[in-house]
């Protein structure tokens, strides 16, 4: 539970919880019984989202509604204020009605969204370069140069095939057998012995 110093997207319990005692430490975030404090916080929110009127969005619970649906994700962080009210947080992850500014959660630390900001300056270059990568990837030439391509290395491994065995075969050819050889002669050292031998041309 953490201190909050402004109240701007602080919620203070509609529901009296004076009985509940505060947790001894941080809950363990994968594996854990959630305590009574963020039940109710997060029954306040559910209520919330129920009866706001402020965006509109299409979470796929309506069965009526064409729109597209997407699912989405809330958390509440139980805090204490600077006047140390109990309250707690709550946000919401991505955007919303398509805006990531609302004024029930805090806002996310970069948004990708803003007007004249990194992300959608810089997706405009990246969404060209896809075009571009797209344009390329279906056109003639490349077409006609991976046909090339391929024709050639069907050609060359070819050669090379043959080239293979014409070397597998005149290494054959060099091994020369005893019975090839026409007479001949030794020539012996103190510790060594050659055989000279003529080759029948």
């Amino acid at each position: 539970m953490g201190t909050l110093d402004n109240n701007a997207y602080f919620h203070a319990f509609k529901e009296d919880i004076s009985g509940i005692e505060l947790p001894l430490r941080f809950t363990f975030p994968f594996c854990y019984e959630p305590h009574a404090l963020a039940i109710i916080a997060a029954e306040e929110l559910q209520t919330y989202l129920e009866t706001q009127n402020e965006w509109t969005h299409n979470f796929g619970l309506e069965e009526n509604n064409d729109s597209l649906a997407i699912g989405k994700m809330f958390g509440i962080l139980v805090v204490r204020d600077q006047q140390h009210r109990l309250g707690y947080l709550a946000a919401v992850s991505g955007k919303l009605a398509g805006s990531n500014k609302h004024q029930y959660f805090v806002p996310p630390i970069f948004d990708m969204l803003e007007e004249d900001g990194f992300f959608l300056n810089e997706e405009v270059h990246l969404n060209a370069l896809n075009r571009k990568i797209e344009f390329l990837e279906n056109s003639e030439e490349l077409e006609q140069t991976t046909s090339n391509l391929n024709r050639l290395k069907g050609y060359w491994d070819t050669q090379l095939e043959l080239l293979k065995t014409k070397l597998r075969s005149q290494k054959k050819n060099a091994r020369k057998p005893e019975q090839d050889c026409v007479p001949s002669y030794r020539m012996k050292t103190s510790k060594c012995s050659w055989r000279i031998c003529a080759v029948k041309a």
